[in-house]
């Protein structure tokens, strides 16, 4: 049964455009071609300190695979695209994060695998690339509260590339 899946990318180290775009590349040989892709959004690092931004996207897919699967498929090309293990406790600058946000209806809480992705609601870099696509009239009634709360504390600066698309 074909599942719709939203997936955060997001990026702080090296060529951050070409990060996006080879990770959106190896997705679509993993998924083929999402349903939609937001625009990239940059923002300062959240729960960390980096002098280096990020840039974001949220990215949907319907699929076949179950959500454990998923799992293994993003970190596997997370590996391949470049990222390092984690050197310390927390959060840390890297090449890529692939993230699942929401897959389905499904409501995962196993201990490496949390769907709704547990941050969501605290992520203005998440919530306007996911409201920017999301289709779902449940899940935009779930979360457009919360980017509304947000947006009146934080700023994010929305950039357009549709040559990476």
């Amino acid at each position: 049964m074909y599942k719709t899946v939203y997936l955060g990318l997001g990026t702080n180290l090296g060529n951050k455009l070409e990060n996006l775009k080879n990770a959106l590349d190896a997705l679509k040989l993993q998924f083929g071609t999402p349903l939609q892709v937001s625009s990239i959004y940059e923002s300062k690092p959240w729960g960390f300190v980096s002098s280096s931004s990020f840039l974001n996207l949220v990215v949907s897919y319907k699929i076949q695979q179950k959500p454990r699967q998923t799992l293994k498929i993003c970190r596997s090309l997370e590996k391949k695209l470049g990222r390092k293990e984690k050197t310390k406790e927390g959060y840390e600058s890297r090449i890529i994060d692939i993230d699942i946000l929401i897959f389905g209806n499904l409501i995962v809480q196993d201990d490496d695998l949390k769907i709704p992705h547990p941050e969501i609601k605290k992520r203005l870099f998440v919530l306007e690339p996911l409201m920017e696509i999301c289709r779902d009239e449940y899940i935009f009634n779930e979360y457009n509260i919360f980017l509304t709360r947000i947006k009146k504390e934080e700023k994010i600066k929305k950039i357009r590339f549709p040559e990476l698309f």
